[in-house]
């Protein structure tokens, strides 16, 4: 099954209990040193003393046959070397997973019992993503002296990379925050599948991880152990902290910059849509004018010509008097509408060229949604990998669906009503209603969905 500090496993079933087991046997030719075999019932008596669900539990320990045994829980799953080797650990996963391992590991620190050799190896996933410590067998009791723990006096004892400096430089005067230091190894790993070796960049800068999990790991891979965290409890205080507060990406400025942007964007195509309607209401207002104006105008010089004939059919000084009075009214009248003519076609004609303006405009709107709508999605990747709750959530998701929503309902209304615009040549029809009706159900429908799965993707683990 797999081979541990000190002896390869196995995995047998016991059949009274229906269940299967972990068996771990001491070798043969170690079996006879004396050393061997006390260090191995040790390692059984301080795995039966802790009792915690994040640790793997034993059930028996002992000697049969001249072999000596020990008898654990079998955990059906991976470790966290197998899990990361599979894909890589998202943030959110491992803002799940340390915490448990703090929580096992103050327990055992309570107890009087260290670990030193905290490994992605010696980190159990079970089906259920439980998290479980396993193989204690170099742990010691904490302030105990090093020949009780038959480790060999100032021998170093754990796995390179994963060793606490002092581990190194003084085995014998190890204490529980060798073990935040092996943690602190472990959680850099999980947030960038790299080891922090030499001069190695916080994991917010190597991942999408929030910027202030820096702070933590790097105090907990303080080479004094003096500046580190002190007890594995505060670890946990500290990453359960971050997970529920809101998100701070290095890689990321946030949702509501994008949101703003987007809506800056909307804002100015609304905008435009505006002025254009207001620009052509007025045009179409001073259309309606000049051709009430060219009416009047029209009707005055009738009623000139008119007057002028009649001057000319008059047959009496006081009738060609009137109608010649007649005649200068309508010609009056005429130059007044003329001149009302002239300045209302002069305020018809666009003092503002909107064309050049238009497309600067639409331009910027384009440019400011395409930015706004890849910075939201990546604003949405990002929250996807944290700890819920997940704030600026409805920024992220509003700003990165904006504009593909915008496309895809014009795109929709193109389909149903501009074919039925062609046929029946009126947008008024009846039959291009229905389709644009039509059309506005579907947008409807297909908003709702997409929001919907971008929602579940949202919140998929």
């Amino acid at each position: 099954m797999a081979r541990g500090a000190w002896a390869p496993s196995s995995r047998p079933r016991q059949p009274k209990l229906n269940r299967y087991v972990a068996l771990k046997i001491l070798p043969e030719g170690l079996a006879r040193q004396p050393a061997f075999a006390e260090r191995f019932e040790r390692e059984g008596r301080m795995l039966a003393k802790l009792g915690h669900p994040n640790i793997v539990g034993v059930y028996d320990f002992g000697e049969a046959g001249g072999f000596y045994y020990l008898l654990m829980e079998f955990v059906d799953g991976v470790n966290l070397r197998q899990a990361m080797h599979s894909g890589r650990i998202t943030p959110l996963q491992a803002f799940a997973i340390v915490p448990k391992i703090c929580e096992a590991l103050q327990y055992a620190h309570d107890e009087g019992v260290l670990h030193r050799d905290i490994k992605p190896e010696n980190i159990l996933l079970d089906s259920k993503g439980r998290v479980k410590i396993a193989d204690f067998g170099i742990a010691k009791f904490a302030g105990g002296p090093e020949s009780a723990g038959l480790t060999g006096t100032g021998r170093a004892i754990g796995t390179p990379h994963y060793m606490a400096p002092e581990q190194i430089e003084s085995p014998s005067d190890v204490d529980h925050r060798a073990d935040i230091y092996s943690l602190g190894v472990v959680f850099y790993e999980l947030l960038t599948g790299e080891l922090p070796l030499g001069r190695f960049a916080p994991p917010s800068e190597k991942s999408s991880a929030d910027s202030r999990i820096d702070e933590i790991v790097l105090r907990a891979l303080q080479k004094d152990r003096d500046r580190r965290q002190q007890s594995t409890g505060e670890v946990r205080t500290q990453v359960e902290t971050i997970a529920r507060s809101p998100f701070k990406s290095a890689g990321n400025s946030g949702s509501w910059f994008e949101f703003v942007l987007v809506l800056f964007s909307l804002l100015i195509a609304i905008g435009l849509v505006y002025a254009e309607n207001a620009r052509e209401n007025e045009y179409y207002s001073h259309q309606a004018m000049v051709v009430q104006i060219e009416a009047a105008l029209s009707h005055a010089s009738e009623e000139k010509d008119t007057a002028n004939r009649q001057v000319k059919e008059a047959r009496g000084d006081g009738e060609r008097s009137e109608a010649g009075k007649r005649s200068t009214e309508a010609d009056e009248r005429i130059q007044k509408f003329k001149r009302i003519l002239a300045m209302s076609r002069d305020a018809a004609t666009p003092t503002v060229q909107f064309g050049p303006l238009w497309i600067c405009a639409v331009s910027l709107f384009f440019v400011l949604a395409i930015v706004g709508t890849i910075r939201g999605w990546r604003s949405l990747a990002a929250l996807r990998e944290r700890a819920p709750p997940r704030q600026g959530s409805f920024a992220a998701m509003f700003t990165a669906g904006l504009c593909p929503l915008f496309a895809c309902d014009a795109l929709i209304v193109v389909i149903w009503a501009v074919p039925a615009a062609a046929v029946h040549g009126r947008w008024e029809d009846f039959s291009v209603k229905l389709a644009l009706s039509l059309a506005a159900v579907t947008c409807l429908v297909v908003d709702v969905w997409l929001v919907r799965r971008t929602w579940f993707w949202l919140h998929k683990t």
